[in-house]
């Protein structure tokens, strides 16, 4: 009887338990695509800001200079990016060849980790100023048609409704995106 007792109190622990960790682990409603997108850094960002301008050129209204622009600027950055990965993935390998060696030369190391993570962060900074590039070459009108376009068509209509699965309300438009003055 006493068993009995047991796996039933056990079954009722889990039963009050599950639904805490399912929600735990399914943030956003649930939402794999928006806990991605939260996860978004400054280069996903950029081609994600790209595209969408891209996709809704008509809608935004740009020109065909416009569209050169960005597609330069695209083409500009993934470029850059590839030369600086691969200077970033050799210093990785010099590393890791130092580290192996008999005599460990503690500077030459320190060298090299710093270029390494001197080139991450002048990669970083280049794809900010890309996206700073990117929303220049916007006016201020076709800035606000993309605002009213966003919420709808790029992030907003997937965390509305990974919200209201919460029981939250519409989301807040996003300080920093292309398109919306911050206050300075």
């Amino acid at each position: 009887m006493k068993k009995h007792a047991l796996v039933i109190l056990l079954c009722c622990v889990g039963f009050l338990v599950a639904p805490l960790a399912f929600a735990a682990g399914n943030k956003m409603g649930g939402c794999p695509m928006m806990q991605k997108m939260d996860k978004m850094g400054p280069e996903e960002e950029f081609y994600l800001r790209a595209f969408f301008l891209l996709s809704h050129a008509d809608e935004i209204g740009l020109s065909d200079d416009q569209l050169e622009k960005i597609g330069a600027l695209k083409l500009k950055i993934k470029k850059s990016l590839i030369m600086e990965d691969a200077q970033i993935e050799t210093l990785a390998l010099d590393i890791a060849d130092a580290l192996r060696q008999d005599q460990l030369d503690a500077k030459k190391i320190d060298g090299l980790v710093d270029k390494k993570y001197d080139l991450k962060k002048q990669r970083t900074k280049e794809i900010i100023q890309g996206y700073i590039d990117l929303r220049d070459i916007l006016t201020k009108d076709q800035r606000d048609k993309m605002k009213k376009i966003k919420p709808a068509s790029m992030m907003g209509g997937m965390k509305t409704m990974g919200m209201m699965k919460m029981g939250g309300g519409a989301p807040k438009e996003d300080a920093g995106m292309i398109g919306q003055e911050t206050e300075q």
